[in-house]
């Protein structure tokens, strides 16, 4: 099998870029990652950023910052996409963490045009108290979006939320684990007729047990 010739994103860079992710739909390519700044930067911080191909990864267009938070750190980010009619949904997800606070952030582009809605805080009612690994799938225009949390006792719990409008709008959030153990590395996946299936360790018991449930 031949490869073509390794090849830079182009745009702005930052420095030390992270590992990035990659998603498709039809012949729409998108690479995600988070990138630190400039050390010469009067603030040390990470934004997300993203390029997209729409001819299979030929080429891409130049990056753009989603976050452009000069001030805190967003990283810890996931990307999902999907066909709606002949459109071609992106979704973002990552974790803002400006002094301390941490929030579940989302953005998205609705027909591929490399415009992004602004973003939106998905964690405002549940899941507040130290955000962290936040995941997202789609299908269509139905939005999946699931996270960790503090809970009750500071043990960690698995948040959801989900939107049937392409991101306009999420549902209010779900608990999914709420027990006093800690529950953990939270995985989902789509299942047929836009169900999806959610799973994670939990540590309520010893030894750790793998739970997942269903829905909505």
């Amino acid at each position: 099998m031949t490869f073509t010739a390794p090849t830079t994103i182009g745009g702005s860079p930052g420095s030390d870029a992270e590992a990035p992710k990659v998603a498709r739909a039809g012949d729409d390519v998108f690479i995600l990652w988070h990138q630190f700044s400039d050390p010469l930067a009067a603030v040390l911080h990470t934004d997300v950023y993203i390029a997209r191909s729409t001819n299979q990864g030929g080429t891409f267009q130049p990056r753009i910052n989603l976050s452009n938070t000069p001030t805190g750190f967003s990283e810890e980010e996931d990307i999902a996409a999907s066909r709606s009619g002949n459109q071609t949904r992106v979704y973002v997800v990552w974790i803002e963490n400006t002094a301390g606070v941490t929030d579940v952030v989302f953005r998205r582009d609705k027909t591929n045009d490399g415009t992004y809605a602004n973003a939106k805080k998905l964690n405002g009612t549940l899941g507040t108290n130290n955000a962290r690994n936040p995941h997202v799938v789609a299908s269509g225009d139905n939005v999946f979006v699931i996270w960790e949390a503090d809970g009750a006792g500071a043990n960690a719990d698995v948040f959801f939320t989900r939107s049937t409008d392409s991101g306009d709008t999420f549902k209010d959030t779900q608990n999914l684990s709420n027990n006093t153990g800690e529950s953990l590395d939270s995985r989902l996946v789509v299942l047929p007729n836009n169900r999806v299936l959610v799973t994670w360790r939990d540590m309520t018991l010893s030894p750790t047990d793998i739970l997942y449930t269903r829905g909505p």
